[in-house]
């Protein structure tokens, strides 16, 4: 094999392997924000209710669902 048969090779690794990086990295950001999501800062700095309206208010933003 030449070196112009391993280039378009190692250019296509080479793009498959960004792509794995940047899954990776989105499934970094989801895990973070879940396990912030089990104990959001918010618990500690305001109290547990104004906590749990937060995230009511975040969950009614994302999901478009009215909560009472």
């Amino acid at each position: 094999m030449n070196l112009s048969q391993t280039q378009p090779k190692r250019s296509k690794m080479s793009r498959s392997l960004e792509d794995l990086r940047t899954e990776v990295d989105k499934i970094i950001s989801q895990v973070r924000r879940f396990t912030q999501d089990l104990r959001p800062p918010t618990l500690d700095y305001l109290g547990l209710l104004p906590a749990l309206r937060e995230l009511i208010t975040q969950f009614e933003h994302q999901s478009a669902v009215k909560t009472d």
